[in-house]
């Protein structure tokens, strides 16, 4: 007989998900008690409620659909690793194209914009970023450049390079906080794709995010089982004090001893094509459910690579463009850029075709790559 509710919560607290997932495939009683558990434990407004009100949660989600934005960092994190980081921040990576309606909506719930110590190359402050409607429409220096490429052949598919030159694809971070108390939300936003900033985070224990309806770890077998981080361009700036934060959280960071296991195939860090929602990832439902279609974050693929100079881990991919589109996407070889361009219409006449970009991505995945295993295993079931 399996022990009632609270009982297990007290086991499964102290069980990783890998084991988990284990456990539950032993016989019926087994699985419907971890998915109970997880429907308990997997709680949005556990990690949520440092910030919104349960309705507002509500309306934060309604937001992330409308907008495309994730929640990731050290919450994302917190969820999935059903632990508690005092003094942390409420992390949103969305397109600066779509920040508006949730910088207004913050500021509307009592959020108070506070304005980064942010200097101009003259050393002047820079009087735009004092407001919050200034701010979000403020240009930087490198913006007109980047505007001006984003427009080129605005009317077809285009697969864009993607950036390298730090915090990958980063481009505003707006800080939000409620007077007299100590919580802060941080709005970054991206030129392109938000899960391009996530990829080229600082290493892979915190690749992990939030959307409207599910929660997804990209690296869980190494975040969760093993307790390892793979460090990701360990040179750029403000990574040596990431790593040291991470290591005392507990992971264990993976710098030159990767180069001894990028070859192996049982290593959640081997060179490789990867997906969104594949079988090396974890995706774990949000409830309740919200009334909305499902998400597509599934159509976006990336590789891990060899670094070109330093020969060192890279996430690589170019970003998918399209009128066809509401959203755009991260794409990771020619292969695939050669089946989506194959398979969209070159307009949007017929409304938005992310849905069937995911449908796609997803058949030739199937078809291309899980076949070159022996069985083909579940979603999300490898890893552990």
């Amino acid at each position: 007989m399996l022990l009632p509710s609270t009982a297990d919560d007290t086991i499964f607290d102290n069980i990783g998900p890998g084991d988990l997932i284990r456990y539950s495939r032993t016989c019926r009683e087994a699985r419907d008690a971890v998915a109970a558990y997880s429907r308990r434990a997997f709680y949005l407004e556990g990690v949520l409620s440092r910030y919104f009100s349960p309705v507002q949660i509500l309306k934060f989600r309604e937001l992330q659909f409308e907008t495309g934005a994730l929640i990731s960092g050290s919450t994302a994190l917190q969820l999935l690793d059903r632990t508690y980081y005092e003094n942390s921040d409420l992390d949103v990576y969305v397109a600066q194209r779509a920040c508006k309606p949730i910088a207004f909506w913050l500021r509307s719930i009592g959020y108070k914009y506070v304005p980064r110590p942010r200097r101009s190359p003259f050393m002047q402050i820079v009087p735009e970023l004092q407001t919050l409607e200034t701010a979000l429409d403020y240009m930087s220096p490198h913006m007109p450049q980047i505007l001006a490429i984003d427009r080129e052949r605005d009317d077809e598919h285009q697969f864009l390079d993607a950036r390298d030159d730090g915090y990958s694809g980063g481009l505003n971070i707006y800080d939000f906080k409620k007077p007299n108390e100590e919580v802060k939300i941080q709005l970054f936003t991206t030129w392109q794709a938000p899960l391009e900033c996530i990829l080229n985070f600082h290493s892979t224990c915190v690749m992990n995010f939030i959307t409207y309806d599910k929660a997804i770890s990209l690296y869980p077998q190494a975040t969760f089982d093993q307790r390892r981080a793979l460090a990701c361009h360990p040179n750029w700036q403000g990574r040596r004090e990431a790593y040291a934060k991470y290591r005392n959280r507990g992971w264990k960071i993976i710098k030159k001893a990767w180069r001894l296991e990028a070859e192996d195939p049982d290593s959640p860090f081997v060179l490789g094509i990867r997906r969104v929602g594949d079988s090396k990832c974890w995706t774990v439902p949000i409830c309740p459910k919200v009334d909305f279609p499902e998400s597509t974050m599934e159509a976006n693929t990336w590789r891990l690579e060899r670094h070109w100079h330093t020969r060192g881990p890279e996430m690589a991919f170019s970003v998918l463009k399209s009128p066809a589109l509401a959203s755009r996407y991260l794409v990771a070889n020619s292969e695939i850029e050669g089946v989506i361009s194959g398979g969209l219409p070159e307009s949007s006449s017929e409304g938005t075709w992310d849905a069937k970009l995911k449908e796609l991505v997803e058949s030739h995945w199937e078809l291309e790559v899980e076949q070159e295993k022996d069985e083909p295993i579940p979603e999300g079931e490898a890893w552990f």
